[in-house]
């Protein structure tokens, strides 16, 4: 490319290596994205049509504007899957900073639009300018089987269809097994294990549910195995760089005559992912059974700030089914109230310190004293009455 002398852009060989990757079959599409990389065929893609589209050095970035610009659209939950979801997306080109604005006008690009999967409908063309376009997508959830489902809208210049599609914007769809309400617990269908094979599921939790039960029996087991069982939920108030609070990791070693349970904390009505597999480590073949029970117990508050009033009521419900429970508690802070030993009251500076009509502001000192001793190491906070209000307030 450099031999060649051809200009090119970032936006130009991302779009060229996109085009020309080869799909490959029995992997997922969201670890593979759109392929393997070829590198002939990605040169002879960009030397056949860098000349023949307007858009082949801009980037396109679609997003969706209610859901802060997220670049694809990711439905998980019950209630985003029971029906159709429809939701408009943003189309924008984004020129370079020392674009010539003569670029921006002109530019205009008749985009035909298209979806790779009959259940995730968009118009069938668009223009496209420098200030952008918008569209809606409808995606009907209803007729899609339990499981995961993903596609790609595509958008073509339709001038040079040939180019490949000049922006890519994915679907994925989660339609999570419902859980049969009464006995509120699921058997998942018998998986046999080698290797590296990995079982997938999504369970839509019940309402009330608080923490998973999850069984494993292995059949016919011969020797000692190991399997991985990871659960995860997507809480929106889990930040993106740390551990979820209700995510499980964890190694199960299994023996024969043997069936080991293992505990996960869940949220109710929120979808919740198992993967179960195989240790890459673990040789041999295992079968196994694996029941999921779904219990509940909700607490009025998870902090109590007990004083001398009156006494403090904590309710406890168990809205899935009667529940044995053992209460524990500790102490994590400790307040008392204390009086001033000394308290001065001060004439600030006459220069400074003055109010409209030379009226003098006045400065009131209190003290406070308590003990600590060395061995207690807990960390004392003040909290006056008035530290909402006062100017200089820590």
């Amino acid at each position: 490319l450099l031999s060649s002398s051809r200009t090119w852009t970032p936006a130009s060989i991302r779009r060229v290596i996109q085009n020309s990757a080869r799909k490959v079959e029995g992997i997922e599409p969201w670890a593979l994205g759109p392929g393997l990389l070829q590198v002939d065929e990605a040169f002879q893609h960009f030397t056949s049509h860098q000349e023949q589209s307007i858009a082949f050095d801009v980037p396109v970035d679609v997003v969706v504007p209610a859901r802060d610009d997220a670049r694809g659209l990711y439905l998980r939950e019950l209630s985003e899957v029971s029906g159709v979801f429809a939701a408009n997306l943003f189309a924008c080109p984004k020129f370079h900073e020392e674009c010539d604005n003569r670029q921006k006008v002109a530019f205009e690009v008749n985009v035909s639009l298209k979806s790779t999967a009959s259940w995730c409908e968009v118009p069938s063309f668009m223009v496209l300018n420098a200030s952008g376009k918008g569209f809606e997508v409808r995606v009907e959830t209803s007729s899609l089987a339990v499981g995961a489902h993903f596609c790609e809208v595509l958008g073509f210049d339709s001038d040079c269809p040939s180019l490949g599609p000049i922006f890519r914007f994915p679907v994925t769809v989660i339609k999570p097994i419902t859980i049969p309400p009464g006995s509120f617990s699921l058997s998942l269908p018998a998986q046999r294990f080698l290797p590296g094979t990995i079982d997938r599921h999504f369970l839509s939790v019940p309402t009330g549910a608080t923490w998973a039960e999850f069984t494993v029996k292995p059949k016919e087991l011969e020797g000692n195995h190991m399997l991985v069982l990871h659960c995860l939920q997507v809480l929106p108030s889990s930040p993106v760089t740390s551990r979820n609070p209700t995510e499980l990791d964890k190694y199960l070693r299994l023996k024969p005559f043997s069936h080991v349970t293992e505990r996960v904390s869940v949220r109710g009505g929120v979808t919740l992912e198992v993967c179960l597999c195989k240790w890459w480590a673990s040789l041999g073949e295992i079968e196994v059974d694996i029941d999921v029970v779904f219990h509940g117990v909700e607490v009025s508050s998870e902090i109590l700030a007990i004083g001398s009033a009156e006494p403090v009521g904590l309710l406890l419900s168990a809205p899935l089914r009667s529940e044995s429970i053992s209460l524990s508690s500790k102490l994590t802070h400790l307040r008392k109230l204390l009086r001033p030993n000394k308290s001065t009251i001060n004439v600030r500076s006459p220069e400074r310190d003055l109010l409209p009509n030379s009226r003098q502001i006045y400065e009131m000192e209190l003290s406070y004293s308590f003990e600590q001793t060395e061995k207690e190491m807990v960390k004392v906070t003040p909290r006056a009455s008035m530290f909402e209000v006062l100017y200089d307030s820590p």
